[in-house]
């Protein structure tokens, strides 16, 4: 059995919708690419939260604050 990639789209941004970084990755699940979010949101001290994209389709908005503990666990797109 061969395990199909997806390649995913990672958007650093602030919460005034600006963007600061982005990541493009191939991963095998999307399981990995939300891990990737809050691995980005630790390299990178700009953005305030990370869209998850995987084509034209946004999967999920991960903020910031999930990491303290101080809000929500994600914001779904």
């Amino acid at each position: 059995m061969t395990v199909m990639e997806d390649t995913y789209t990672f958007i650093g941004a602030m919460k005034d919708g600006s963007t600061v970084f982005m990541d493009i990755a191939a991963l095998n699940s999307e399981t990995l690419a939300r891990q990737h979010c809050h691995a980005l949101l630790h390299e990178h001290d700009s953005g305030d939260l990370v869209e998850l994209w995987r084509g034209a389709a946004l999967i999920a908005k991960i903020d910031r604050e999930v990491l303290s503990g101080q809000g929500p666990a994600a914001i779904s797109g």
